[in-house]
This record gives structure tokens, C-alpha cells and sequence, in this order.
């Protein structure tokens, strides 16, 4: 630093760390300036803090102070990161296709399937299941186990199943902080075991979030 010289920290009386005043060179206190310092989490006093405990809180209280002042300052919208990948719409429908980042749906929103029966043939069901899964911004670049599946009422007995990865990034022209949508589709053709209720389940992470859409399968027979 040229031109100037900094003084010994003193702490503002009823502000919470890290709010500290730097007097400037001369000791002019009419002229002051707030400085926002990066901190990375420490353990305090070397010892374990247990949730839920006033020490914890006041930490944690402290910590959260500095990193939102430290946007602030650079202009990076607050980000939440206690907020993790979710599903946000999960729906069944006659068809479904996800392409270019849209997610496209043909008779949307259904909760009754009928079938009709000849000559005791029970035939196929064709349907589609359209997801959307939320992406905060501190999540991305970051692989997210997904499950999709059909199950009887009480869970029994799995009629689809499919699982596999998301792994969202962040385009260049993305702003911090910036929540992303990752949209997927699948089509399905399958034989229902028997009349009923159903339901399509989708998971991710290993169930930190879960979806489910209720359904139910009618038989009629031919005239």
C-alpha cells in the first residue's frame, strides 16, 4: 500500500465481526474505511462445535456475516448454499421429449389410464414422464445420481426403472448466483401387472429430494 498506513484494528461497539474500522494514516477518524476481509472456516479454539450449541450459532451467525458482506462487495448476488439440487416438476403424460434445454409435452397432467382388453389380451401402455431438476448455482459442475421410477401403491413391485447422471456447468454468459433447470424425458412402453394404483417416483442424490406422481390403471373389455 503507497501513501498510507493502517492502524490498529478496533471493533466497532455493537456490530457484528467482521465489521472492523481502519483508521487512515494521521489518525483521521472523520475518514474511515470498512475493508471486507476473505475468511475461510476455521475451527475455533481447536475444538468441535456441536450443533445446536451458542458457540456454534454465534459462528455460524459470524461466518454467514462475512461471506454475504463479501458479495456484496464484489457484486456477486447472495447465494444460498444450504440449498441443494431438487425436482421441481415431475409430471406423466402421453408423450414427452426434452431437446435444446425445453421440455416438451403431448397430454400432459393425466391420473387415469384405460386400457381395453380383447380376447383376455391385456395390451401395452405407451406414456411419457417430463422432469425438470433445479440446479443451485454452488451445485453445478457437480454429478447428481437420478432415479426414475414406476411403482405399484405399496411399493412392491417396480414397473420401470431407469437411473443415471446429471452434471450441470455454468456457461460463460451464466451470472453468479444464477439457478440452472436441467430437463429430461422418458418414454416409456410397458404391460401393467394388473389394474390399479401407481405411481411414478423420481429421486436424486439418493433421496436428499423426492418427486411422485399418483396414477391410477382401469381395465375395460371390449365390447
Amino acid at each position: 500500500m503507497t501513501g498510507a498506513a493502517i492502524a490498529p484494528i478496533r471493533v466497532v461497539p455493537g456490530r457484528l465481526l467482521p465489521y472492523f474500522i481502519f483508521d487512515e494514516f494521521g489518525g483521521d477518524t472523520t475518514s474511515r474505511k470498512v475493508l471486507d476481509i476473505p475468511v475461510i472456516p476455521f475451527p475455533l479454539f481447536d475444538r468441535k462445535l456441536h450443533e445446536g450449541s451458542p458457540l456454534d450459532d454465534l459462528y455460524t451467525r459470524a461466518y454467514n456475516c462475512i461471506h454475504n458482506r463479501r458479495h456484496k462487495v464484489q457484486g456477486i448476488p447472495h447465494v444460498q448454499e444450504t440449498e441443494t439440487t431438487t425436482i421441481d416438476v415431475l409430471i406423466l403424460a402421453n408423450h414427452a421429449e426434452a431437446l435444446n434445454g425445453l421440455l416438451y409435452i403431448s397430454g400432459g397432467g393425466w391420473t387415469d389410464a384405460h386400457r381395453q382388453l380383447r380376447d383376455g389380451i391385456v395390451p401395452t401402455n405407451h406414456f411419457g414422464i417430463g422432469v425438470s431438476v433445479r440446479v443451485p448455482w454452488h451445485e453445478t459442475n457437480v454429478r447428481h445420481k437420478f432415479v426414475l421410477e414406476v411403482q405399484n401403491e405399496d411399493a412392491t413391485a417396480s414397473v420401470m426403472r431407469a437411473e443415471g447422471e446429471i452434471n450441470v456447468g455454468r456457461p460463460p454468459q451464466l451470472t453468479p448466483g444464477d439457478v440452472q433447470h436441467a430437463v429430461l424425458a422418458i418414454n416409456v412402453d410397458t404391460v401393467f401387472p394388473a389394474p390399479g394404483a401407481y405411481r411414478v417416483v423420481a429421486t436424486i442424490d439418493e433421496g436428499k429430494d423426492m418427486a411422485t406422481w399418483p396414477f391410477r390403471v382401469h381395465d375395460t373389455r371390449a365390447g
